[in-house]
């Protein structure tokens, strides 16, 4: 869903996005002393209460629109495709299709967040159907190709459903043959994935398309940071900052494949050796290879992409040597705090033959 303004009331949901960050606020404060006046003390159940209560709230709006949302026209604007490299070392996506909605009230402007099918089926220019639910000058907005059934991540909440059930039925019985189940799958599934997406990554058997596209921008990843507060400790750092052995270079480029109405942006990532130029230089016009089905996940030739499992071995053995330093720290300071206990006891205990 987005929010559809006129550029007049455009400044009225800049107000209503502090009002409502104050709001939730107090909300929460109000939430959370209702629920200990009846008995809950526990913050944590508490804030996964408040945010059902929220996701609730938000499913529900999301029906009312799918319910008394009015059918309109909108035109497409505008359309944008950027790609974010994250801290953890990896990037994200983002599509935006700006529309001027049309209906039963004045024309709106709304900037749509589509899946990448949707996207494509797109340019400046066309026309598609929307649903509107106003409110004076303001409305949300919604592609009509979408619904509230078909936004939800069914298969991710199945399986989290399947696995709060498999827990709460078994904790009992087997608590702590589950947190060794948990704790070897926390540090086998990463380093699992990592060798797959390796696999994937040099698998060229289904790579059979090729274009030439234009270098966008090329981003250099020396480490991944899972923190982003600038005031953790150097404690908290060392689980969460990582220098990698394996450097690479984040490529994002322009390209048009054939069959698509519109260029798109391919990325790959590739390994460099330490303090070695950038592969490529933006504004460089490259050859690419891709399979039909995904033309952003673009290979250029002649490159490694070895740094998805070295990283993460990496990573791994840093966080371990991490560990075993602090259980070093914690068993030596219980040998020397047992042992001067032992002292302490010898010295202040009467010899023998003392007058008493």
């Amino acid at each position: 869903m987005s929010f559809g303004y006129t550029p007049e009331s455009f400044g009225l949901i800049i107000v209503f996005g502090f009002v409502g960050i104050i709001v939730l606020g107090l909300f929460w404060r109000l939430f959370r002393a209702a629920l200990r006046a009846v008995g809950v003390k526990s913050d944590g159940l508490s804030l996964a209460m408040f945010a059902s209560l929220i996701a609730g709230l938000l499913l529900a709006g999301s029906l009312a629109l799918d319910t008394f949302g009015e059918r309109a026209t909108a035109l497409v604007t505008s359309k944008r495709e950027t790609i974010q490299v994250t801290a953890q070392g990896g990037w994200r996506r983002t599509y935006q299709v700006g529309v001027r909605a049309t209906g039963g009230g004045v024309a709106q402007i709304a900037t749509l967040s589509p899946s990448d099918e949707e996207y494509d089926a797109v340019v400046e220019g066309d026309e598609l159907g929307v649903r509107m639910l106003r409110a004076g000058s303001l409305s949300v907005v919604r592609d009509d190709r979408d619904n509230t059934w078909t936004i939800l991540p069914w298969t991710w909440l199945l399986g989290l459903a399947i696995a709060v059930v498999m827990l709460v039925l078994a904790w009992r019985h087997l608590a702590s043959l589950i947190i060794v189940i948990v704790v070897l799958g926390g540090v086998t599934l990463p380093l699992v994935n990592a060798y797959r997406d390796w696999r994937a990554a040099e698998d060229m058997s289904g790579i059979t398309e090729r274009a030439t596209g234009t270098v966008r921008d090329v981003t250099r990843v020396t480490e991944w940071r899972f923190r982003t507060r600038a005031s953790a400790s150097s404690g908290e750092r060392a689980f969460d900052e990582f220098q990698l052995p394996q450097h690479y270079d984040v490529v994002t480029l322009d390209l048009q494949p054939t069959g698509l109405r519109g260029p798109v942006l391919g990325v790959d990532a590739v390994d460099v050796a330490q303090h070695a130029p950038p592969v490529l230089a933006p504004g460089t016009r490259v050859d690419v290879r891709f399979a039909p089905r995904t033309p952003r996940d673009v290979r250029l030739d002649g490159h490694t992409r070895r740094w998805h499992w070295r990283d993460m071995l990496s990573v791994y053995g840093q966080i371990w040597f991490a560990l075993a330093a602090v259980v070093a720290a914690a068993v030596a300071w219980a040998w020397f705090k047992t042992v001067a206990q032992r002292r302490l006891a010898l010295t202040g205990r009467p010899g023998r033959g003392t007058l008493r």
